[in-house]
């Protein structure tokens, strides 16, 4: 324990197709020092992200099993302490577990401001801060109904992950060329043919130079599986 416990973390594994093995090694090989220092490891993973990837896409995955602590600055006197937790009598480190709900529900609007959503799961032992989390959601811009994705088992977890990655997956694509007559596109979703629906309740359409699903189409694109969208026409 002590400062090291607060430390905001470091990328061990840079985001990359094929690096299961590699997390894994990390995470087999790594100890918790007892400290949960989100809203700093939040803001060191929104640096990270906008500066080695500043023209792309970023999101940032959270995943705790308890709530955000690790802020030295707050006043003992007027503090929470983490539900569970204990703040009194811990030779004056009790500032690890002060609930630091503030700072670091602000660090998350942050990054989205900066064009960085946050996904916030909450994994067992963090049912004591459900509203912190769910409001975390709703500033990382990824809550579905208000809430954060709360889990309470593997299932729960693949779940969670398959929904969270489905959903950055767009159903909005820029076209250089739109055809004169829309009736020329073939669209198939998975080798089956979808149809182009104007009342915007499924299917596909082009507004505004922009090809476009609705309903049920964004929906199964954004399941969580692959998928193979085709779209094609007679440029003639």
């Amino acid at each position: 324990p002590g400062l090291d416990a607060c430390a905001s973390g470091r990328v061990s594994v840079e985001p990359a197709p094929n690096t299961a093995a590699a997390i894994r090694a990390v995470l087999e090989t790594s100890d918790p020092l007892g400290g949960t220092p989100t809203a700093t490891a939040i803001q060191e993973a929104g640096d990270w992200l906008s500066e080695s990837n500043s023209t792309g896409s970023n999101y940032i995955l959270l995943a705790t099993d308890g709530g955000p602590g690790c802020n030295s600055g707050m006043d003992p006197n007027t503090c929470e302490c983490i539900p569970g937790a204990t703040c009194a009598g811990m030779l004056g480190m009790g500032w690890q577990n002060y609930l630091d709900s503030v700072r670091t529900a602000n660090a998350v609007l942050v990054q989205r401001e900066r064009g960085i959503k946050t996904f916030v799961v909450g994994l067992p032992g963090s049912e004591v801060v459900t509203d912190l989390l769910d409001t975390m959601a709703v500033a990382g811009g990824t809550a579905v109904n208000g809430q954060h994705y709360a889990v309470t088992s593997e299932a729960d977890l693949i779940e969670a992950l398959g929904s969270a990655s489905g959903s950055t997956i767009p159903c909005d694509f820029p076209m250089e060329t739109v055809p004169t007559d829309l009736s020329t596109l073939e669209v198939t979703l998975d080798g089956q043919s979808v149809s182009r629906d104007e009342t915007h309740t499924s299917g596909w359409d082009v507004v505004d130079g922009r090809f476009r699903l609705y309903g049920s189409t964004c929906t199964e694109m954004r399941n969580g599986q692959p998928h193979e969208l085709h779209v094609q026409f007679d440029c003639d």
